[in-house]
């Protein structure tokens, strides 16, 4: 998605939050300003000039602040986080592990992962690496959700939904479901149930190629990563 509309996306969800607020209506509000927070960090995303982002950081910060005072009116308590993670070109040392795992514990039932370019094989390996951490990691986990475009052609589609129906196989033997939809639309973002999203520019596919026997084509913390940046949100109730 591009700046623009993601900031004329952003502007009359915190205007409506802003009258909500106003009105006193905190949950409303909080949920408003919730979703143009959201569009703000993509926007984020995109702006490479460092004056605008410092702008736009400070936008973001106080809309946050604004959200976290509502908590003392909410009826059910909330905090807002903000973090942001910037992985340089051809850096290395960036697991989906060290990436995802703050927002991996036990209160954590379902993840949504919402991705156009679930597509190349490559891409999907990614996709079955990120739910092997999740069986690893979330105890409670109980359904992935991936909703990814459907671009490919007629034998990629068939291989791609191959592997989704395998990996849908080995998911319900840990008891976990996997439901896979397709639709039309361009952002990327990852929701956790448990208070946390975490938007990546690049969604899931972060990692430079490798030829098959070089350093770092099995162990991911040794492979270079693309240059990327991941804004992570934690709503705590």
């Amino acid at each position: 998605m591009e700046y623009e509309t993601l900031m004329s996306k952003a502007r009359p969800a915190l205007i409506e939050a802003t009258q909500r607020d106003s009105m006193g209506n905190s949950e409303a509000a909080l949920s408003k300003y919730t979703e143009g927070i959201g569009y703000l960090m993509e926007a984020l995303n995109l702006e490479n000039d460092i004056r605008k982002r410092d702008e736009l950081r400070s936008r973001i910060t106080s809309y946050i602040s604004r959200a976290e005072t509502l908590k003392s009116k909410s009826s059910v308590p909330v905090k807002v986080e903000f973090d942001q993670l910037r992985i340089g070109e051809n850096t290395q040392g960036y697991t989906y592990e060290k990436i995802f795992s703050r927002c991996i514990d036990n209160k954590l039932t379902e993840v949504t992962v919402e991705d156009p370019y679930i597509s190349a094989m490559h891409q999907v390996y990614n996709f079955l690496m990120f739910c092997e951490l999740l069986v690893e990691k979330a105890k409670n986990l109980s359904w992935i959700r991936l909703i990814t475009t459907d671009r490919n052609s007629k034998s990629d589609t068939h291989n791609r939904t191959s592997a989704f129906k395998e990996l849908e196989a080995s998911l319900n033997e840990h008891r976990i479901k996997l439901t896979v939809v397709y639709k039309e639309f361009h952002d990327r973002e990852i929701k956790f149930n448990n208070g946390w999203t975490v938007k990546i520019g690049r969604g899931l596919d972060i990692y430079q190629s490798s030829s098959q026997f070089a350093i770092g084509s099995r162990n991911f913390s040794l492979r270079r990563c693309k240059n990327t940046t991941i804004d992570y949100v934690h709503l705590i109730s």
